[in-house]
């Protein structure tokens, strides 16, 4: 996971964990800026990105 969202960047197209569709327009260190309407940007929390549009969440690896 942590990879994935050192991967991010602007213009992605991401899904958070409360199930919040969006488009990064602007990332900082702890967070993520998401435009999700026209003129509607709302900033999240980085770790809250569950992953990209259309695909599977990123899981965390099993360590076991």
């Amino acid at each position: 996971m942590t990879q994935f969202l050192e991967g991010l960047k602007v213009g992605d197209r991401v899904i958070t964990t409360g199930g919040i569709y969006g488009q990064v327009t602007k990332l900082g260190g702890e967070s993520v800026q998401l435009q999700i309407a026209d003129k509607l940007r709302i900033e999240v929390a980085k770790a809250s990105i569950g992953g990209y549009q259309g695909q599977a969440p990123v899981v965390e690896p099993s360590n076991e």
